[in-house]
């Protein structure tokens, strides 16, 4: 259901249907009392025949203006006859109406003009169908439960529409709070209150939960300051609300900073986020700050883009999430877009898991003095440790994930792509920014089985870090481009590792890179191992026309006592390992395979001493006599030799591309006879990830490079049909892999014709 639309149902139920009539047991008594009107016997004050009434009786009060002070100290009835024309003016005292009785029932008043509107110190009562305006507070508690507060109006408040104070299990439903400068519904030290299906607009804090648990579930919040506040609490369920246009600003120091903010959690423990709709904020959608075992799922954020303009100084924010020295909490399933800083962001958080978000759209620029720089994350962890960030699907940002001053963090089986921001300084310059993974500063994390694709400048980067692990990621299409003073320039690497220090990078495939597979930069004790490095064609060109072409898959640079062990390297532009300014790296057991067109050189040094190559296979070199390896020592040609090259023919090396085919079939057994509708979402999974495919009468066939590949495909579509609601899946999968020659799905064919 559209925005739109809910906020049509919510006009209609405050104002085309306001006669409507409860049918409440609590209504129901022996005798009735008449206020106003013109029966003979009727009180002219409505406390005169409070005083006269016994438990149980009704007061019916005709409509008129009642300049009174009303305290109800029975179980009785008080019933206008018109909401709109039966008021009660407190005349600026302390309250207009007091509950010290229980079992009272309220219905139908406009109460008005005094510090609080209704005072209740009482339970088990219930205000029905009043409009409640011009006081401090609209309705106060103290001490009070089991109270019920259902199809009110609450206008024109100064401080707070309903505050709850030590009261415990009342219900807030239906009512209409609108509350300019003011709070909406404030709960303080309270229990088990339940805040639902209630409209509250322009308030600053709209609804607030302080030193409470309780729920509060399917409100719609419309043009406030923070929407839902959860503070010092515990046990809050936030299920299923609306909050639009959060707005608002502060001034510190001189400085004025955007605080609308959708959900805030602050030293609040066991609280559950789910399902709620945040749109339009200027600082953050759901916040959470010093506070433990949070769980924020499947909730839905977009539109964080506020801004502040000062003096031509234009400054961008915006967050999705954001945890802030927050620990042991979960984000999980949620959809983030159309944000300008961050999708999610932890600070000082550490044991929280990341899981299964879907990040959209981050592409914020910061415009200052005419300078526009892009300022879009995915998921950023700050001085963070011991995360997980698992299964996120990021899109169309400049950066994926980010970590800095990280430790131990696990970031596994995510999918980055399109990280395509650019950097354009004074309309002159346009760099590229796109980066899927960066590590800086940061020690013991694993990245392990990413998918990286489609960015600008590069796949995975780590700076400044050690101990991390790099494993088994997939990284291609990195073919960023930018323009210098109208010249275009295309660059992308892979992976790049700069000025760190006992990292492992293995098991990683990275392909279709303009410029550099991986780039070692002043780095130390790092191991490149089981690597395949592919299609590295680099290019810069000038006004269209290509003035250099490069593309090295490995190249390192003033790094030394590095492990280069069992990379592949193959179809590369120009170079396949490239070392300058190097010295006691060791390059073994790996697979140098030229391009089959071109100048190419499987292996290059400039200025590199002391190396060791050591029995790598050169598919130009069929001996196991010494392997010349040419190069340059200030300016001097110069030779390095592989002293035991490997001579053998493996066939693996020599192929354009291994596939594996497989026939793939998977529909429910649990919904019917027809079961096209399961089958066609699956396969369009599949295409979703470029896997190339057909399908025919029973199984769909599918190309894919290795079996991660094929296994992510069958994982997206088994969870497609499980999310229509299957319960029961079967699933075929046989598998042909090919090591000894070229397999696709055109010569599987073609053998068998």
């Amino acid at each position: 259901m559209n925005v739109k639309k809910l906020v049509t149902i919510y006009i209609l139920l405050f104002f085309i249907i306001p006669s409507f009539e409860f049918n409440d047991s609590t209504a129901k008594s022996t005798t009735t009392l008449y206020v106003g009107g013109k029966g003979e016997g009727n009180f002219s004050k409505i406390q005169d025949a409070i005083d006269n009434a016994s438990d149980g009786y009704t007061i019916f009060v005709y409509s008129g203006i009642y300049y009174e002070n009303v305290v109800i100290n029975k179980s009785i009835n008080l019933i206008g006859e018109d909401k709109n024309n039966t008021i009660i003016d407190g005349c600026g005292k302390q309250f207009t109406i007091k509950f010290v009785a229980n079992n009272i029932l309220l219905r139908n008043f406009t109460i008005r003009n005094s510090s609080n509107g209704i005072y209740i110190k009482a339970n088990n009562n219930s205000i029905f169908n009043c409009i409640i305006e011009e006081c401090k507070n609209g309705i106060l508690l103290e001490t009070s439960d089991y109270n019920v507060f259902k199809r009110n109006i609450i206008k024109n408040i100064q401080e707070k529409g309903i505050f709850l104070k030590h009261s415990y299990y009342n219900e807030i439903s239906e009512n209409l709070i609108d509350s300019k400068n003011a709070d909406g519904i404030y709960c303080y030290a309270t229990i088990g209150n339940k805040i639902h299906k209630n409209l509250v607009k322009n308030a600053n804090y709209s609804i607030a939960y302080l030193q409470s648990s309780g729920y509060i579930s399917d409100n719609f919040i419309l043009n406030g300051q923070c929407g839902i506040t959860v503070a010092f609490s515990y046990n809050v369920s936030v299920t299923n609300n609306t909050i639009q246009n959060m707005s608002g600003f502060i001034i510190y120091k001189g400085r004025k900073s955007p605080t609308g903010t959708g959900i805030m959690v602050a030293h609040s423990k066991y609280c559950y986020i789910n399902k709620n709709r945040v749109i339009s904020a200027n600082n953050s959608g759901i916040v959470a700050i010093y506070s433990e075992n949070i769980k924020v799922d499947n909730n839905k954020i977009s539109h964080v883009v506020g801004n502040i303009s000062e003096e031509e100084i234009k400054q961008s924010i915006g967050v999705g999430i954001a945890f802030i020295q927050t620990n042991n909490n979960e984000i999980v399933g949620n959809n983030i877009s159309k944000i300008n800083s961050c999708g999610i962001i932890l600070g000082y958080a550490n044991n929280n898991c990341i899981k299964n978000n879907v990040i959209s759209y981050v592409i914020g620029g910061a415009s200052q003095y005419n300078l526009t720089i892009p300022f879009g994350y995915g998921i950023t962890s700050l001085y963070s440790s011991n995360n997980e960030v698992i299964g996120n699907i990021i899109s169309n940002t400049i950066y994926g994930i980010i970590l800095e001053y990280a430790k131990e963090n696990k970031i596994k089986d995510n999918e980055i792509t399109h990280m395509i921001g650019n950097m354009n300084m004074e309309n002159l310059i346009n760099m590229p920014m796109g980066c899927g993974i960066a590590v800086g500063f940061s020690m013991g994390n694993e990245i392990i089985r990413n998918s990286i694709n489609n960015t600008n400048f590069c796949g995975i980067l780590a700076t400044c870090s050690y101990n991390n692990k790099i494993k088994n990621n997939s990284v291609s299409h990195i073919t960023g481009n930018f323009v210098e003073y109208n010249a275009s320039v295309t660059i992308g690497v892979g992976m790049e590792i700069a000025s760190s220090i006992n990292n492992e990078i293995v098991g990683n495939n990275i392909t279709n890179v303009s410029f550099y597979g991986i780039y070692l930069l002043r780095c130390k004790n790092n191991r490149l191992e089981d690597n395949i490095i592919s299609n590295v064609e680099g290019k810069i060109s000038a006004d269209n026309i290509i003035v250099i072409k490069m593309g090295c898959g490995i190249k390192i640079f003033r790094s030394y006592r590095n492990k280069i062990i069992n990379n592949t390297l193959k179809n590369n532009g120009k170079i396949g390992l490239y070392l300058t300014h190097c010295f006691f790296n060791i390059i073994k057991d790996n697979k140098f395979i030229k391009k089959e067109k071109g100048i190419y050189f499987h292996a290059f040094f400039r200025n590199a001493f002391l190396n060791i190559w050591l029995n790598n296979y050169w598919d130009n070199w069929k001996t196991r006599l010494p392997k010349p390896i040419f190069g340059f020592v200030f300016f001097l040609p110069w030779i390095n030799f592989d002293l035991m090259p490997d001579s053998k023919v493996f066939k693996l090396y020599n192929i354009k591309e291994i596939m594996i085919i497989a026939e793939f079939a998977i529909f429910p057994t649990s919904e019917g006879v027809s079961v096209s509708k399961y089958v066609k979402k699956a396969i369009e999974e599949i295409e979703k990830l470029g896997l190339k495919h057909e399908t025919g009468a029973m199984s769909t066939t599918i190309e894919a490079k290795n079996l991660d590949e094929l296994f992510e495909a069958v994982k997206r579509a088994y969870n497609a049909i499980v999310e229509m609601g299957a319960r029961r899946i079967h699933i075929d999968l046989r598998v042909d892999h090919r090591l000894d020659k070229d397999a696709t799905i055109e010569s599987k064919k073609r053998a068998v014709q």
